[in-house]
């Protein structure tokens, strides 16, 4: 890089040398300790200031670009800006928050709070689940200023919530956004001073009795979750999975379902049993596009509002007390009482590590094939017992 007087002429002659190479050049001013101007080959030209920050990093900043920014405006502009920094200022950090307050407005309460996380593009894929179950418990705080929001008012809204399940995931969710929120000053570190009640891990298993009484119910529902619930029986998949099958992952001449997205990070191939697949073939409507979701609502998009369907079914079954995760565990522990092996069972419910976290690290195989004609005799189990089911009531009757 030359280090140059910089004028009107050298500029220029930058220009063409840019042009010609098809290269950046960039100049360092003999005029301005720090200066550079950037030359692209289109003709661009753009003012940095190259200095350390008060941590002793190396940074370059923006100035401006030329000739809207004139040489002497720029050394002007390198001198202000080099004195801030090294005051301690942080240029880009100050541009970085007054873009996400233009983006989000003023940043005053936690609504505005969250609402400037989702338009800052950082949030993950599942914030928007998230953000539902955080605004519902928190809803009493979110119109409140953020100057006198308090952990410990956050923590009593949590503490009060009447599902304890429900109010852990919204702070679990909300802390990261808190964090988010002090790196640029919308609120104080002391607010993240809150925590999650430890919850008991569930270990609810239905019984005979009782599978059999929901698949009967199941059966007669027409309802778009009684119809995802029937999926995620047969495939033991997790309930935001089944939500987000689409059609286009789904292919019903050879029965294989693809989860693109999975918990573990990596993509999942299931091999339906017959029963789904006849399912999925009557429930597939004619004009069904390959992007459309499998079970949408009545817009199209994903369904929402899964504890009234689940306690819905709990009142047609005549059941009680399970979650829909519940399913998930009881479908892997009939596989086990048909005696499947533990290692194809966890593969089925597509964890990550289905032995020892050594011998995952050797062994790559999921065990496609074995896993199919799990999923196969737990649909056949299934269809034994809600036979029986049917047979009970019609002799009772």
């Amino acid at each position: 890089m030359a280090t140059v007087h910089l004028t009107d002429a050298v500029i220029g002659k930058a220009t063409k040398d840019a042009k010609d190479s098809k290269q950046r050049v960039e100049l360092a001013d003999a005029g301005q300790k720090g200066l550079r101007l950037r030359v692209s080959p289109p003709g661009g030209k753009k003012w940095y200031l190259a200095c350390r920050d008060a941590s002793g990093k190396y940074r370059m900043f923006l100035l401006g670009a030329f000739p809207g920014l004139k040489i002497a405006e720029a050394r002007a502009a390198a001198r202000h800006l080099r004195e801030q920094i090294r005051q301690g200022e942080d240029p880009n950090a100050e541009k970085r928050r007054a873009r996400a307050l233009g983006v989000a407005g003023t940043v005053a309460t936690l609504d505005a709070l969250l609402n400037a996380y989702t338009a800052s593009g950082v949030s993950p894929k599942s914030w928007a689940d998230s953000e539902a179950r955080v605004r519902l418990v928190f809803s009493k705080l979110l119109q409140q200023p953020l100057t006198k929001l308090k952990a410990a008012d956050l923590q009593i809204a949590a503490d009060i919530w009447h599902s304890k399940a429900s109010a852990s995931f919204a702070v679990r969710c909300l802390r990261p956004i808190l964090k988010w929120g002090t790196k640029r000053d919308y609120v104080t570190k002391d607010i993240l001073d809150i925590s999650a009640t430890t919850i008991v891990a569930r270990d609810r298993v239905l019984t005979t009795e009782e599978i059999t009484r929901v698949l009967i119910a199941l059966s007669k529902s027409k309802s778009m979750f009684a119809k995802a619930t029937r999926f995620i029986l047969w495939t033991v998949c997790r309930r935001g999975e089944a939500e987000m099958a689409r059609w286009k992952d789904v292919d019903l001449d050879s029965g294989a379902w693809t989860i693109p997205i999975t918990k573990n990070g990596k993509p999942h191939i299931l091999k339906l049993p017959t029963q789904a697949r006849a399912f999925l073939a009557q429930h597939k409507r004619l004009t069904s596009k390959g992007d459309d979701l499998v079970f949408p609502n009545e817009t199209g998009a994903s369904l929402t509002g899964w504890d009234l369907a689940t306690k819905s079914i709990h009142k047609s079954s005549r059941t009680h007390g399970w979650h829909r995760h519940d399913l998930r565990r009881t479908g892997a522990t009939m596989m086990g009482e048909l005696g499947i092996d533990p290692h194809v069972i966890e593969s089925a419910l597509n964890h990550a590590v289905i032995y020892s976290t050594l011998s995952g690290i050797y062994n790559k195989s999921r065990y496609s094939d074995s896993v199919a004609s799990a999923l196969q005799a737990l649909a056949n189990e299934y269809d034994r017992l809600f036979q029986a089911g049917l047979s009970r009531q019609s002799t009772n009757q």
